[in-house]
């Protein structure tokens, strides 16, 4: 768990990802970021029924009971992004866009589920580190990602901010890397090879403005 500025969040890559989505939006790329999400139901509580008998006061009685076979269950994305129009095709795009690169991170799907077409403005998002695979939350998000399309038309996008070795391909390495999260990053102490204040990344740190550079030549 991390916190920050009185913000408390599960983990850094929460933490660093909400810090990309807030220089977007001082960008006017982002028009509003959620991280108290709504809470969306996955199925209905299945329940079977049985009877049992009970001896009360001498005599016998049967009673019903109710046997839980599958719990009622829910799932909460981490964030909810609405992006602004400034966005498309740099940082998000739909089904049948035409692009002029790959990289674009964020994708909308249009959906004809009972729900309801969804707003194609709205990202919901599942952050993840880097090295998860093992944990528990790993394991069970892609049946939870199913559900989310079957049941509320909503595709629920998984994210890996960052990874310090460079070694996963990550948004930050995609996009660019938050000035905090460069600050942040560095040495504080000298070791045996490193200096106080070099950079803990070892992959090619882009800012906003020199993203925003590459992508406009």
């Amino acid at each position: 768990m991390s916190k920050e500025n009185g913000s408390i969040y599960d983990s850094k890559e929460e933490e660093y990802f909400h810090w990309w989505l807030l220089e977007l939006q001082l960008a006017g790329y982002v028009e509003s970021i959620k991280r108290e999400c709504e809470s969306y139901k996955l199925n209905e509580k299945v329940v079977a029924e049985y009877e049992i008998t009970k001896a009360v006061k001498a005599k016998t009685k049967v009673i019903a009971q109710d046997y839980v076979l599958i719990k009622e269950k829910h799932y909460t994305p981490d964030f909810e992004v609405e992006w602004t129009d400034k966005a498309k095709g740099i940082f998000t795009f739909q089904e049948g866009d035409l692009l002029v690169n790959s990289n674009v991170p964020f994708f909308f799907l249009h959906s004809d589920y009972e729900m309801g077409e969804m707003d194609n403005h709205t990202s919901y998002i599942e952050v993840k580190g880097a090295f998860t695979r093992n944990l528990s939350s790993s394991i069970t998000f892609p049946d939870r990602q199913v559900m989310m399309l079957k049941e509320q038309g909503i595709y629920v996008q998984k994210i890996i901010p960052f990874d310090v070795s460079g070694k996963v391909k990550s948004l930050f390495q995609l996009t660019f890397t938050p000035s905090d999260v460069i600050q942040n990053e560095v040495y504080k102490v000298q070791t045996k090879n490193n200096k106080v204040g070099e950079s803990k990344l070892k992959y090619p740190v882009r800012t906003l403005k020199q993203f925003e550079d590459e992508w406009n030549t």
